[in-house]
């Protein structure tokens, strides 16, 4: 799975939350009031054509509208972010890991 940055994961997470197949205004509107930003609609539509370019999301076109669809699920993303964390900062020790997960 290719790395993304902080900002196409916020978009990501979006996507993962929304209770609707959302499109670039209703991706925009979340993430704006989600993590308290003033992104325009060509900073939230460059982030999803990485998105899609890195395979995690895809689109569908119905009428004049674009929907945007996960590719990966959210399960499979998280044990992939918790993976990396373990691999990197907890120097491959899944026991302290945990032991930080369990005192949150």
């Amino acid at each position: 799975m290719e790395k993304i940055s902080e900002c196409e994961e916020m978009v990501l997470v979006v996507v993962y939350r929304s209770r609707t197949i959302p499109r670039v205004k209703d991706i925009l509107v979340d993430v704006n009031w989600l993590y308290g930003r003033e992104w325009k609609a060509q900073t939230v539509s460059t982030f999803l054509s990485r998105l899609i370019r890195k395979g995690y999301l895809r689109t569908e076109k119905k009428g004049r509208d674009i929907y945007y669809y996960p590719v990966i699920a959210l399960e499979e993303y998280r044990k992939s972010k918790l993976k990396e964390l373990k691999e990197g900062l907890f120097e491959n020790d899944g026991e302290l890991l945990g032991r930080y997960l369990r005192e949150l």
